[in-house]
């Protein structure tokens, strides 16, 4: 099954709304299809999507983090080998959950994946959940990419990780400093921020919110996991670079940074700034840098920062 057939499915399930398939993108084995109002095809919608699987059933699903593969996960064969152990079954489902979302255009990072799953396997606390690591490539399939915004690793509390760059789900309270600090960048550009810190909501709009280290190991420095994905990362900013169409690359802070000698400036763009989580002059300089803006001007098209949840403002 390709896009185009998952598509057609999922407008038959709608058939009766108003509502029209806009996107396909593979994520395991599956379609995850997202939907617009025909009527109102650039407001963005409250919820989640839906799920085309291979044999053609269509399942709705909501936009909370990681429910996409507690669906899979629950459809998925189970029990097909009585002899195999529990736990060897489960850690073949978390290798599953874990495949690649950009086929034909990245190489699984099988070793990093092994790597992280040692750490577990060892007892130690590693965010975000596992079927999250890739969930950035996820939400933005290869083709869409307009902006890649670079963040270090995933935040150290647990909960707050959920495999998007710099974004926390819509529960989590109070906000980590670094997404207050966006926000307040936000209103300086002149966008109204959500009161939440999800971002997912920039993702659907061709914003790939990319950590250069894919995991956090509780109790360790920032940055310790990024021997273990750099390769990885770093092949994700190759990737893009070589691409046609340009890309808006904004680097926040100096690990980020170093990204722009991947980066071909005579074909696409870079923003730099502070990172949002700097503290004194530097996060001031980080609300007072004009990001938002810049990205638009750049692009020649709108980003709607404001629906960073993917909530409707209409």
């Amino acid at each position: 099954m390709d896009a185009r057939e998952a598509k057609r499915l999922a407008n038959e399930h709608l058939r009766g709304s108003r509502l029209t398939a806009s996107r396909a993108s593979r994520h395991r084995d599956a379609w995850v299809v997202s939907y617009v109002d025909a009527d109102n095809p650039d407001v963005m919608l409250d919820g989640g999507g839906l799920i085309v699987t291979m044999d053609g059933a269509v399942i709705d699903v909501s936009s909370v983090p990681g429910e996409i593969d507690r669906v899979l996960d629950e459809r998925a064969p189970r029990g097909e080998d009585p002899d195999l152990p529990r736990d060897e079954a489960e850690e073949l489902r978390a290798l599953i959950a874990a495949r690649l979302p950009w086929p034909g255009v990245l190489e699984e990072p099988v070793e990093a994946f092994a790597a992280v799953e040692q750490l577990r396997s060892a007892g130690r606390e590693v965010f975000p959940a596992r079927g999250l690591e890739l969930a950035a490539l996820a939400l933005v399939p290869f083709q869409e990419v307009r902006v890649v915004i670079v963040g270090l690793d995933p935040y150290p509390t647990p909960g707050h990780a959920m495999g998007l760059a710099f974004s926390v789900p819509p529960e989590v309270r109070p906000l980590p400093a670094g997404v207050r600090s966006i926000h307040a960048a936000m209103r300086h550009d002149g966008f109204d921020p959500p009161d939440h810190g999800d971002l997912s909501g920039w993702a659907r709009q061709g914003v790939l919110l990319l950590n250069r280290a894919l995991t956090y190991e509780r109790g360790r420095k920032a940055g310790a996991h990024l021997p273990i994905w750099r390769d990885f990362t770093d092949q994700v900013i190759r990737v893009l670079n070589e691409r046609d169409e340009p890309v808006v690359f904004v680097l926040w802070g100096n690990e980020a940074q170093k990204v722009g000698a991947l980066v071909d400036a005579s074909h696409h763009h870079t923003v730099t700034a502070p990172h949002p989580s700097s503290r004194g002059a530097y996060r001031k300089a980080s609300q007072d840098a004009g990001t938002f803006t810049t990205v638009n001007r750049l692009l020649g098209a709108e980003i709607h920062w404001e629906q960073a949840g993917g909530r409707s403002h209409s």
